[in-house]
């Protein structure tokens, strides 16, 4: 139980063993002529320890970005660089106390939100890009190992225990490592893992299922469903996906975070995360007003919104933004600053710059800064949110 140390106290002598008396009386004389130990109130007190060496607080830190962590790896963004530790690692107290350690790696606009990563070493900044919910990676000299999280391959990996068969996925991890394992299906669910959803791998292709799916919880014993419907080529690295029907793949295919989307009639809904429009949809009941926006979807499906703002937001949404929709152009603003609590509050600040058509599906961009529309626009390429770089 965490916070309770178990203490294992000696027997009474009322109910000690006539051997263990015999013992204790025949070292009696020797244990009265030993020292005995002081009081405890005159025990000498523990060195104290030196102010030095006391932990400092990652969390209150300079520069400290919650938004950016991964797993177990906080993140920092100081001189406009995103700097990524391991949380019990010695060289994030290093970083804490002095600044810039002697030795580190950087990779230009690798990180979320297009910042350019740095990390104490090659191996942290790898298992921060690749670290996915629900699988543990292991950073090779070479590879990146993926394991399905508590799976026996995990187990015998943490051991020092080397599979004796694997495969391996060349050039489909971040900043083009290979993905190797020692269950070929555990790298292509990791690959299509996304919040909501539970993926797996099965002879080369992928079966998508909602999280709350009870198919789902049984799949690793009963195999997948009798019967489904496939897209070929849709999923990641150009593999096909399985699911129960054609709604789940495209729900899962626009997904992102902050957005509900629900299929229904061949066409994609995309809501607002938590509103209730959600649940009446699925009913068969729409809004009142809504606006589509044909071909827009994945596999050109049509996308439909209670107003086109929302549409908008969606197709500008990338992780490390906040992303304002207003008279058909997007402001563009980093996560958590000064500009995007001052935009919310007060609309259009003083001064911003304009790129024409330079958004997703010629868009035009505003924001206070350059440089958040340079990092932005960097970021498009990844047209999907939760590919691995």
């Amino acid at each position: 139980m965490p916070g309770v140390r178990f203490v294992r106290s000696a027997p009474p002598l009322a109910v000690a063993s006539p051997l263990l008396l015999a013992l204790l009386g025949a070292g009696c004389a020797a244990d009265m002529a030993r020292p005995t130990a002081p009081p405890l109130a005159a025990a000498a007190a523990p060195l104290a320890m030196p102010a030095a060496s006391w932990p400092v607080d990652a969390d209150s830190a300079e520069g400290r970005t919650p938004w950016f962590d991964r797993g177990d790896f906080v993140s920092f963004l100081r001189d406009e660089r995103l700097w990524v530790f391991d949380r019990a690692s010695s060289a994030l107290q290093g970083f804490l106390r002095t600044g810039e350690p002697a030795r580190s790696v950087t990779a230009v606009a690798a990180g979320p939100a297009g910042w350019t990563l740095r990390a104490p070493d090659e191996r942290t900044m790898l298992a921060y890009l690749a670290h996915r919910e629900g699988y543990h990676v292991a950073v090779d000299d070479t590879v990146i190992w993926v394991f399905e999280m508590g799976s026996p391959g995990m187990i015998a990996h943490l051991g020092g225990q080397e599979p004796s068969a694997s495969t391996t996925m060349v050039g489909a991890g971040p900043r083009g490592r290979s993905l190797r394992s020692d269950d070929p299906d555990a790298i292509l669910g990791y690959l299509a893992a996304r919040p909501g959803f539970r993926s797996f791998g099965v002879e080369g292709r992928i079966w998508i299922l909602r999280e709350n799916d009870p198919a789902a919880e049984s799949f690793r014993l009963d195999g997948p469903p009798a019967e489904g419907v496939a897209l070929v080529g849709a999923g990641p690295r150009g593999r096909t996906l399985l699911a129960t029907e054609r709604e789940t793949l495209l729900e899962w295919m626009t997904a992102r975070p902050g957005f509900t989307s629900v299929a229904r009639d061949g066409r994609v809904w995309i809501l607002e995360a938590g509103s209730p429009a959600a649940a009446a949809i699925r009913e068969g009941r729409e809004p009142a007003h809504s606006v589509s926006m044909p071909g827009a979807g994945p596999r050109g499906t049509t996308l439909r919104a209670e107003n086109r703002e929302t549409l908008l937001r969606w197709m500008g949404h990338r992780a490390g933004f906040d992303v304002f929709a207003e008279d058909g152009r997007l402001w563009v603003f980093d996560t958590g600053s000064e500009a995007a609590e001052a935009f919310a509050a007060d609309g259009e600040p003083a001064r911003s710059i304009t790129r024409i058509g330079a958004g997703p599906r010629g868009v035009s961009l505003r924001s206070d800064r350059p440089e958040v529309l340079d990092r932005y626009q960097r970021t498009l390429g990844r047209d999907d949110p939760y590919t691995v770089h």
